[in-house]
């Protein structure tokens, strides 16, 4: 196999990234970037230039109308979730380059085989008033966490954290990621996206901040993304501002770290 270099990579998720544009646009589906894809396309109109990764985000319904364009292209790209990937240990899925072979080392995870990616993190409703909506995001969060434990591996962590997580560990495993992957989608899709004053991405990185009223995300703004032009969330200033705070300063120096574990492969 042909390894991939992190220029070609980069490549390799923006081709990714016109052909997921293209079946949005064409059948009338809402995305957006998020995370530090958004940040990047602000501030630098790219990727951080010490990051190398896509992310972007759908409402669940989106979503689901999305796996089914994307199935009818009948290409190298494939949507990957709990419901179409064995023991699936993930509560986002990802869409993938079948072209590719992606070996990463996690903490806790061991060894795992995938394929370049771009994450799609999902919105859901979270209610009508702040206060439930912060106690709907915990709730969720909990089945999330449930679904990571599944697949977690605590012999190669410290001592302590195993003895802390070796009993939830086991129930979750017991459980099965399936069965725990289902419960936590379907407790997700009580309240409708559309329908509700809060909304929120529970298998984000960011805790509470990650609630944010549905304004937000109503409507989209192309914004340019290396050589890309891609949607953002029209209130992407309120997005940035709760999420990283003054958006716009560059973190210190120390802090301007690659977060890439991974190595990437062509198939042969």
């Amino acid at each position: 196999m042909k390894k991939i270099e992190l220029e070609e990579l980069k490549q390799i998720e923006l081709d990714m990234m016109q052909e997921i544009d293209n079946v949005c646009q064409s059948n009338g589906i809402h995305y957006y970037m998020v995370g530090g894809t958004l940040l990047g396309a602000v501030r630098h109109k790219g990727f951080i230039p010490w990051d190398d990764d896509i992310d972007i985000a759908m409402p669940r319904k989106d979503f689901e109308r999305f796996c089914v364009a994307m199935k009818e292209k009948k290409n190298y790209y494939e949507v990957q979730f709990y419901n179409n990937v064995n023991d699936y240990g993930y509560a986002s899925p990802k869409v993938v380059d079948k072209r590719t072979v992606l070996v990463d080392y996690k903490l806790g995870m061991g060894k795992e085989e995938s394929s370049v990616f771009v994450d799609v993190f999902l919105y859901d409703g979270m209610g009508e008033n702040l206060k439930e909506a912060y106690m709907r995001y915990f709730f969720l969060k909990i089945f999330k966490k449930m679904v990571f434990l599944s697949k977690r591996n605590f012999k190669m962590e410290n001592t302590l954290k195993s003895i802390l997580f070796f009993l939830p560990c086991v129930v979750c495993k017991l459980i099965g990621v399936k069965r725990l992957n289902i419960l936590y989608n379907t407790l997700c899709k009580k309240y409708d996206f559309y329908t509700s004053k809060y909304v929120a991405c529970v298998a984000g990185r960011y805790g509470k901040r990650e609630v944010f009223k549905r304004e937000v995300f109503e409507n989209t703004v192309p914004m340019a993304f290396e050589n890309l032009m891609i949607q953002a969330p029209q209130g992407y200033k309120t997005y940035l501002a709760l999420i990283y705070g003054n958006y716009m300063d560059l973190p210190p120096k120390d802090k301007q770290v690659s977060n890439h574990t991974s190595e990437e492969w062509w198939r042969d």
